[in-house]
């Protein structure tokens, strides 16, 4: 007990501490076992209300929690991630007396993970650069080849909306595909949220559609009766990303008998946790949801499949793969206290079962914000607009001026300054790029409000980190919009923040 390197606790029935030792003070961040045992409870550990609930839920059905992952608040205010396992002890009359548990810091090693996990993704994203490179080739050719015909076809009405309207499809493709790949890559802390299954693999699908080569087919086999999964959104579509990626290339393989033709079944269903606990013991909650990969490739034979999940052990030829993609799989499926099955034999394809648990656990669903084109207002008001990009700077001058509104323009962060400075009074609204030269769009930002802290802003980009999302909201910033822009998108939320007062 105060030898040992983990945080050992005694607590009432109540969860009242009743004793802890000297590893137990170290972690929590206190001078003495006393200031501790001061504590109200366990809950003074928890820093989120929901793994409390879930924690005391468990404890209360089955007498003991293992490896229950949470993040612990010190007395500092610092968070630390730790793995918590405890039991309760009973009376004669089956009453419980008190728990009894050890805690393990688990933070640094987390925090390798990540890192680990993120060079992974990088090398995720890399494989895909070809077939990205080649779908945007593509993409380019569509734009340019109808922007010919409309140039030849202006006399021809019903061709030059449809040239139109076909690049419009072919940009929404593009962007569509930048935005997917960004999320993908973005670094981030593991967010926890209720989701649908089917809705992240048709996601994925999408993606694959667009990057892999046209040799391979990939189908999905949804089962349309799922409940939803509480899972991190990235780390489940890295995973699942792995296994495709994995899974092409077992088809590709020509030097192991791949045909470079072949299929990927991306599917979902419920499983019964009864079913589940006789190749997983530790699967003790009723349901779980499955998402399986099946491919045609060239397959495993049992040696192999053995050590699959092993770190840096790979099939492939040097240079081809590092052999971390199927060890990030099972590490996320830990994360996420699910299992992972493989099925696979030579010349036969493999199959990659995910295994999720659903449970009571309330998270916020995952908010997926949609660009609706509702009947667009006209205006009359001021609006400076602050972007570098000549060309993006005339296409959203001719839109606003052809709605009503008066437009100035600046090409710069200090131009902008400079205009707000003499034109500050009769300016309603500020629309600006992030990545302006010579002054950033959060700059300019800034010191607008100092010159006038009711200036109203919204700031464009390729790409926002959710960091600084949060931050421009404490700064006063009203809207955030994803390049490329869409003029009647920005054309109604325009007329909504000015009118919003």
């Amino acid at each position: 007990f105060e030898g040992s390197q983990d945080a050992i606790f005694v607590s009432s029935a109540d969860e009242k501490l009743l004793d802890v030792n000297p590893a137990a003070v170290e972690l929590f961040g206190y001078p003495s076992v006393r200031d501790v045992l001061a504590l109200p409870g366990m809950a003074g550990l928890f820093t989120r209300e929901e793994q409390l609930a879930e924690y005391r839920k468990r404890l209360l059905r089955d007498g003991r929690v293992r490896d229950f992952e949470f993040e612990l608040l010190r007395k500092d205010g610092q968070k630390r991630v730790v793995l918590l396992s405890a039991s309760s002890e009973t009376d004669a009359g089956g009453k419980v007396t008190n728990y009894r548990g050890f805690i393990r810091d688990i933070t640094d090693r987390r925090r390798l993970e990540e890192q680990f996990r993120q060079a992974q993704k990088m090398e995720g994203i890399g494989t895909l650069a070809g077939g990205i490179a080649h779908d945007f080739n593509n993409l380019l050719g569509i734009i340019l080849g109808f922007t010919q015909l409309m140039e030849s076809g202006r006399g021809d009405p019903e061709r030059f909306a449809k040239s139109i309207e076909t690049i419009k499809h072919a940009i929404e493709r593009g962007s569509g595909l930048v935005r997917q790949l960004l999320t993908f890559a973005r670094r981030a802390d593991p967010s926890f949220h209720n989701l649908n299954a089917n809705d992240l693999v048709n996601e994925l699908v999408r993606m694959l559609t667009e990057t892999f080569p046209r040799t391979i087919t990939i189908s999905t086999e949804l089962d349309g009766r799922l409940p939803m999964i509480t899972a991190d959104h990235g780390q489940l579509q890295q995973a699942l990303l792995n296994l495709c990626v994995n899974a092409r290339d077992a088809i590709t393989d020509t030097s192991r008998g791949g045909t470079e033709v072949g299929s990927i079944t991306l599917g979902t269903r419920n499983v019964d946790g009864a079913e589940l606990r006789e190749k997983f013991p530790n699967a003790l909650l009723e349901r779980y949801v499955c998402i399986s990969v099946r491919d045609t490739g060239v397959g495993m034979d049992e040696e192999t499949r053995s050590r699959i999940f092993e770190p840096f052990f790979t099939t492939k030829e040097v240079g081809q793969g590092t052999g971390l993609g199927l060890s990030v799989v099972y590490g996320i499926l830990n994360s996420h206290q699910g299992f992972v099955d493989v099925e696979s034999r030579p010349e036969e394809g493999s199959a990659f079962h995910l295994y999720f648990p659903i449970t009571d656990a309330l998270y916020p669903p995952v908010v997926r914000v949609s660009e609706s084109r509702a009947e667009i207002r006209p205006g009359s008001e001021t609006v400076l607009i602050v972007e570098d990009e000549e060309m993006l700077r005339d296409l959203l001058k001719t839109f606003l001026s052809g709605n009503g509104y008066t437009v100035l323009t600046a090409r710069n962060g200090e131009e902008g300054l400079e205009m707000f400075r003499e034109h500050g009074k009769d300016i309603a609204i500020v629309l600006s790029d992030m990545g302006l030269p010579r002054l950033g769009g959060w700059e300019m930002f800034q010191q607008m409000k100092g010159i006038d802290d009711r200036v109203k802003v919204i700031l464009a980009s390729g790409y926002f980190d959710p960091s600084l999302k949060m931050d421009l909201v404490r700064a006063g910033a009203k809207d955030f919009i994803q390049k490329p822009y869409v003029p009647d998108y920005i054309l109604k939320r325009i007329r909504e923040v000015i009118d919003a007062g």
